[in-house]
């Protein structure tokens, strides 16, 4: 019995872009869900565009119409991301939502709970 190796291809450059583009996605999000970056900075936005284009052009080569029409999707959604960050009324209203003092929070017990409790 022979044993069979497996051949790794090696990637071509439109593979490459799509994988850049993948770890772009997932390296973002998790900026994002950990804190460490805000979708309220354009910045977001645009490493999402650059992502959603390198994937674009990894699908030149072997398209697929759902996975293409998910990348135009977030192209779109992406520059609207940028334009409404970057647009000068937005940054005076989020200025002047800073200034305002900080919510209270919520308080989940009925009232009079507290007094029979002590």
């Amino acid at each position: 019995m022979a044993v069979e190796t497996a051949m790794i291809a090696p990637l071509g450059l439109f593979d490459l872009f799509g994988v850049v583009g993948a770890v772009l996605y997932v390296c973002n999000y998790t900026l994002l869900v950990t804190r460490r970056t805000s979708a309220d900075r354009p910045g977001y936005f645009v490493v999402n565009l650059l992502a959603a284009i390198l994937l674009l052009i990894s699908l030149s080569q072997a398209f697929n119409l759902g996975a293409a029409l998910i990348q135009v999707f977030f192209c779109v959604m992406s520059l609207v991301g940028v334009v409404s960050r970057m647009h000068p009324l937005r940054r005076l209203r989020h200025r002047q939502r800073s200034a305002a003092p900080a919510p209270q929070p919520i308080r989940w017990t009925r009232p009079g709970l507290a007094a029979k409790q002590s």
